[in-house]
């Protein structure tokens, strides 16, 4: 007892002592234990936010579960009893994070009916429905909604103006609701089966009971989630099959279905559907898992009474858990390098403190104390300093995540008000972390001093020795460490891996890498630190000013405190750097993304085969000549194959644009081609369709003459033309029949009926046969005198006596076709030759008109290049539907936007010369436009456009909206703040944490270098140069600091934000994400450095001015 009351006695005066060092002491632990618990807290912090981002966002068009069971009976007690069980197992289950609840009942469909009327083919059908709520959210157009009715009364319904017109129902008009029973057992037809035999019933049975129209009713707003389903299924008409009559649903109240109609029915079932609309504000990251396996016990629940619970709520907590370890990766490496910063400081005050004090610890040694006791004098002071950090940490750091909700970073996503930040568990773990460090920081060195004598510490002081660190090489190790982590994260490409389980996993130690690497490099700092310095003091010391030399010779002897101080700066730079850069970086990259996806303002598309057509201007014209839209173009996607026999499994993607208003349009980062957008275009060509003949108007007919060598009963002649609508059709000419010289004709006409809208063009004479077929020889064909007749007139084609204008159709066969004009076996003057290779057979072959831009122009993705060995200037045949397509490329992209270049090859064309070519070359329906990409003007009512395309004559079902993605994007907490609140929060505090070093450093030199100083002044060295030398010796500092520690930040958040190249669930995400550093905010950090440094001078100066040389001189 006694021991303990003179120690405690001791500390108190000791601390009374050095109270100021031990404020700086306890500063740099509060710091290191509030930014550790800063973490957990941020982070949850920012998982609530998301979560509730993420519910609100992806079901906005659903609600969070529906529970359906197809038929349950309304008023027997059975049914009842299972109603309400059913009723009370939902809000058990998941009725603590409801919003909101609605219920759906549906019966069976009513044939509508009126007195005495009998059955009828075709007769309108009439579905009873009930939803909780409907009244608030539909619009009446004419009459009043229904109202409650009772027994024997009609039954008062609403329907949509759709449904009435198709039943031809009124406001007021009674009918009959009718349900016909018969001995037939009758099944729907379905298209995998025959269908069901006729049947005759020997009896049947009318059922009925009357029903009034109140109302005529449309939707409020047809995207309401309140509408759980297609909001179509509530009010638009449909038929169940052809056979049957239009099925109206009608609208009826809850209390008739299960009052009145439940009563007169007792024993009717009914399909009852429970809606569960989640609230976001009630799930958090502390609860979601208990929601999602809420929900997959409900399905469990249900599944074996009949019914089924869906809920997309799942699937969007699943793709939440997957995003916010996505974003975790940044706060985990600015954790790990917070740490080392933080904690480096309190080793260095602690240095500062146990340099200090070492006298202090020499004579407690020779006293009698144990090193074990001066430890515990040390642990002592330690803990009284750190457990009031430890308690008010995560406090203060919960308030810092607060207030952040108050800056410009936040104000899209809180509206500008304080964070909802609590305070987890784990927060406080990581703050006795921090203390526990910094003890350790404070007691180390206390206890290697303490092992030390007097003489050895002189001698150390006035030579100083090398670390272990360097004794030992560990320093090179670590060193080794670093690089062969920084070779494998190169290797590997990014820090996360595709999880099995679905998701990104993350390799621990790579995470690490960053905290590594900031070690090894203040390792080597500290080993060819000095040797640099006394390279520059050998090399400058006699021809230096005084203060120069006197400044390079003290910091090259001691290198130690100002080694120190260079590697805090450069950490905290390193960490300010990452924080600048990483915020930028990856908003900038999710935008990025959201353009490269989107392509242009608005791009619709459309599902399955469908198109816009082949008249592609007026398709352009049409689009732009929409409200709100600056420009617009028709695009064609398509893909396509190889066309070389022997290879499959392989595809394109093709992508056909009119490249003059794509070059205006799109949106394109210079790094995606070696050449600008405008360039790329360039080289497709005239946005203009291939050539061919002209027919003069009035033409009827078309014939020409061909000789056949030998009787060839299979092969076709075909004439394809080019109508004013850019359709093609295919005229037959008849077989290919006799030898000799014949003549083949046709009559210009549609397939169905009607003539085609001129001009007409004939584009190409094709030649159809049986495929896979070996032909053992060549074949020749002769061509001569191809006329269009009509009107009474005859107008000459092409009468084959001059150069070659036309050109073989592509064949698969390696070999190709050749056409030549010879005089050899002309009617007269010469004729056209097409020779044909022996080899395997092409279903289609022929003539196409020659012209300088076949083969078609193209440019082509890099991974197209690397597959087929094509570079630019290549030519090459592909194969897109049942046409071969030459293609010459002349140029190539590493990206393209709206093209998934890293999943496969992409070619894109002009897309009047693709569409032209597939029209003349390929026997199948010729694909028409199936996007539209808009270019919007600004204030544009994206809705009210979006709606437009879904309808005639565009039919385009899937838009994509940069500008709803990019505000999405500027709403998500993950994406728009995940990290840089914290990243702002470590720059700040690591800013404050090297401002107090460099003060306390400067301090103690003066106070530690009285004697120096004076000596220096007795030689002849003014105060000013006095202050001139410190400036100096801290300049080196402020540089090295400065420069290593912008290149180590810039070095770390290039390796490090490489996870930005892949998205949440592991697989490369396009375009590759850029580094881009917000330099404002570093330029900003620096000068506050340089300006606390030039603080520190004028201080520093003060303190020297104020000192007396003599009595320096006489304390040494």
């Amino acid at each position: 007892m006694r021991n303990l009351v003179s120690t405690w006695r001791l500390f108190a005066r000791r601390s009374g002592k050095n109270w100021q060092l031990l404020a700086v002491l306890a500063f740099g632990m509060l710091m290191a234990a509030s930014l550790l618990a800063a973490g957990p807290i941020y982070a949850r912090t920012m998982a609530g936010l998301g979560l509730t981002f993420t519910v609100r966002d992806q079901l906005s068009e659903s609600p969070g579960n529906r529970a359906e069971f197809p038929s349950i009976a309304l008023a027997t007690g059975e049914g009842t009893a299972l109603h309400e069980a059913i009723g009370r197992r939902i809000e058990e289950r998941i009725g603590w994070f409801a919003g909101g609840s609605s219920r759906h009942t549906r019966t069976g469909r009513f044939t509508i009916a009126q007195e005495g009327e009998a059955s009828r083919a075709l007769a309108p059908l009439g579905e009873l429905q009930s939803l909780t709520g409907y009244e608030d959210h539909v619009q009446v157009i004419e009459g009043s909604l229904p109202r409650p009715t009772g027994p024997g009364e009609p039954i008062e319904v609403a329907l949509s103006k759709a449904a009435a017109a198709s039943t031809k129902l009124a406001v007021g008009q009674q009918v009959l609701l009718a349900e016909d029973f018969d001995t037939c057992a009758r099944e729907i037809p379905r298209e995998d089966r025959p269908p069901p035999p006729p049947c005759s019933p020997t009896a049947t049975v009318r059922y009925s009971f009357a029903a009034t129209v109140t109302a005529v009713i449309e939707p409020l707003d047809p995207l309401d989630p309140f509408w759980v389903i297609q909001q179509e299924r509530y009010f638009e008409p449909y038929r169940l099959v052809v056979e049957n009559g239009p099925v109206a649903p009608l609208f009826t109240t809850e209390e008739t279905m299960f009052g009145a109609f439940g009563a007169a029915h007792p024993g009717y079932r009914a399909a009852i559907a429970w809606h569960t609309f989640a609230d976001p504000g009630k799930l958090s990251r502390s609860n979601f898992d208990r929601a999602s396996g809420d929900l997959k016990a409900l399905y469990g629940e249900f599944e074996p009474l009949g019914g089924g619970s869906y809920s997309p709520l799942i699937s969007v907590l699943q793709d939440y858990g997957r995003e916010e370890s996505y974003q975790q990766a940044p706060l985990t490496i600015l954790l790990l390098e917070i740490a080392a910063v933080a904690i480096f400081f309190v080793v260095l005050v602690a240095l500062v403190i146990v340099e200090r004090q070492a006298d202090e610890i020499a004579l407690l040694r020779s006293r009698g104390a144990t090193t074990r006791q001066v430890g515990v004098i040390y642990l002592a002071e330690g803990l009284v300093l750190g457990a009031p950090c430890l308690l008010a940490a995560p406090f203060i750091a919960a308030a810092a995540t607060a207030v952040l909700g108050l800056t410009p970073t936040f104000s899209d996503i809180n509206d500008g008000r304080l964070l909802p930040a609590d305070i987890p568990f784990a927060a406080f773990g990581w703050a006795a972390a921090g203390v526990g460090l910094s003890l350790l920081a404070l007691v180390i060195p206390a206890l290697v001093t303490a092992r030390k004598s007097a003489v050895v510490r002189r001698r150390e002081q006035a030579r100083p020795g090398v670390s272990i660190l360097q004794r030992y090489y560990l320093d090179l190790v670590l060193a080794g460490i670093a690089a062969l982590l920084l070779w494998e994260l190169n290797e590997r490409g990014n820090v996360f891996t595709p999880s099995s389980t679905g998701g990104v996993s993350s390799d621990p130690l790579l995470l690490a890498s960053p905290a590594i690497l900031v070690l090894a490099a203040a390792a080597l700092l500290l080993r060819f630190y000095p040797l640099v310095l006394r390279l520059a003091a050998r090399l400058l010391g006699r021809n230096a000013p005084p203060a120069l030399a006197v400044g390079l010779w003290q910091v090259a002897r001691s290198p130690g405190n100002s080694a120190r101080l260079a590697l805090l700066l450069t950490a905290s730079v390193a960490v300010g750097t990452y924080a600048a850069s990483y915020s930028t970086t990856a908003t900038t990259t999710f935008e990025e993304r959201a353009r490269y996806q989107a392509g242009v303002d608005l791009r619709a598309s459309a599902l399955g085969l469908g198109d816009m057509g082949l008249d592609s201007p007026a398709i352009d014209s049409a689009l732009t000549a929409l409200p709100g839209v600056e420009q617009a173009s028709a695009v064609t996607r398509l893909v396509g194959a190889p066309a070389t026999q022997g290879i499959s499994g392989r595809v394109f993607q093709v992508l056909g644009l009119e490249p003059d208003r794509t070059a205006a349009m799109l949106w394109f980062r210079d790094d995606f081609a070696g050449e600008s957008l405008h360039d790329l275009m360039a080289g497709l060509g005239a946005p203009e369709p291939l050539r061919g003949k002209a027919l003069p108007p009035g033409a009827d007919t078309i014939r020409v003459s061909v000789h056949l060598p030998e009787t060839n009963a299979q092969m076709t002649l075909w004439a394809r033309v080019r109508d004013a609508e850019g359709y093609y059709q295919m005229l037959d000419m008849g077989r290919l029949e006799q030898p000799g010289w014949g003549e083949y004709s046709t009559t210009i006409r549609r397939d169905y009926s009607g003539a085609l809208p001129a001009p007409l063009t004939l584009v190409s004479l094709v030649i159809t046969e049986p495929s896979n077929r070996h032909n053992a020889v060549n074949l020749v064909l002769r061509f001569d005198d191809l006329i269009a007749a009509g009107d009474g007139r005859e107008t000459v084609l092409d009468n084959f006596d001059g150069p070659p204008g036309w050109a073989p159709l592509p064949a698969r066969i390696a070999k190709q076709d050749v056409f030549e004009v010879t005089r050899e076996g002309a009617v007269s003057g010469s004729a056209g030759k097409l020779q044909r290779s022996a080899g395997q057979s092409s279903p289609v072959w022929g003539l196409y008109l020659a012209q300088p831009n076949i083969p078609l122009p193209v440019i082509v993705s890099d991974s197209f290049v690397a597959s087929t060995g094509a570079g630019i200037g290549a030519t090459s045949v592909i194969e897109i539907g049942a046409a071969l397509i030459p293609i010459r490329i002349s140029g190539t992209f590493e990206r393209f936007p709206t093209l998934a270049t890293l999943q496969s090859p992409a070619i894109v064309f002009n897309r009047d010369h693709l569409l032209s070519w597939i029209g003349l070359a390929s026997m199948d329906r010729t694909p028409g436009t199936n996007e539209a990409w808009l270019s919007l003007e600004p204030g544009a009512d994206t809705t009210a456009l979006v709606t437009t395309l879904g309808l005639d004559p565009f039919d385009l079902d899937r838009t994509t909206d940069r500008g709803s993605e990019l505000e999405r994007i500027a709403s998500n907490p993950l994406i728009a703040a995940g990290g840089a609140g914290i990243l702002y929060l470590a720059f700040g505090a690591v800013l404050l944490l090297v401002s107090a070093a460099l003060l306390v450093s400067l301090w103690m030199a003066i106070e530690r270098r009285r004697g120096e100083f004076a000596v220096l002044r007795a030689m002849g060295l003014s105060r000013g140069q006095v202050v001139g030398l410190l400036a100096f010796e801290y300049g080196i500092v402020a540089v090295l600091g400065l420069a290593g520690g912008v290149y180590l930040g810039r070095l770390i958040s290039e390796r490090m934000l490489s996870f930005l190249d892949i998205d949440t669930a592991g697989q490369p995400a396009e375009p590759a994400f850029i580094l881009q550093t917000d330099w404002p905010m570093v330029i900003a950090g620096g000068l506050l450095v340089l300006a606390v440094f030039a603080l520190a001078l004028g201080l520093a100066g003060r303190l020297i001015a104020r000192t007396s040389d003599a009595l320096a001189l006489r304390a040494e």
